[in-house]
């Protein structure tokens, strides 16, 4: 594993989630959150915990990097990064599934959870097999 392009990704896969989650749903999804207020905390309540929130970005960010750069990267395959993403958005969307079921989720939200987990997940391994593809093995 190289150590300097997997640092460089876990920067990269940071970023990528901070800035697609930030897309996703502080514009995509804001409409439906609005529509159902009543499952979320206030906004003060919300930019209180932003740390924890940029702390779990991080540390999916690095788990996902540092997986990929042990498993992935020197197959140097853009099929294979490809199938990491989505075998990463099948986790995610099996735990989704699992919170619909143990909370007041509306299904077409949790669709939409997992519609946009899959396309974060699959483009951010394209990504990263940019990062990885000029490493030495």
């Amino acid at each position: 594993m190289n150590l300097t392009r997997t640092i460089i990704a876990c920067v990269v896969a940071f970023a990528f989630i901070w800035v697609t989650d930030f897309l996703i749903h502080g514009f995509w999804l804001a409409p439906t959150y609005e529509a159902t207020k009543e499952l979320w905390r206030t906004e003060d309540e919300m930019v209180k915990r932003m740390p924890y929130m940029f702390g779990g970005q991080a540390l999916v960010g690095v788990a996902f990097a540092i997986l990929y750069a042990t498993f992935v990267a020197e197959k140097r395959s853009l099929a294979c990064s490809m199938l990491f993403g989505f075998l990463a958005a099948v986790f995610y969307c099996g735990n989704q599934s699992i919170m619909y079921c143990v909370a007041p989720y509306p299904g077409h939200l949790v669709a939409k959870w997992c519609l946009a987990g899959t396309a974060q997940m699959i483009g951010l391994s394209i990504i990263l097999s940019l990062v990885f593809r000029s490493s030495k093995a």
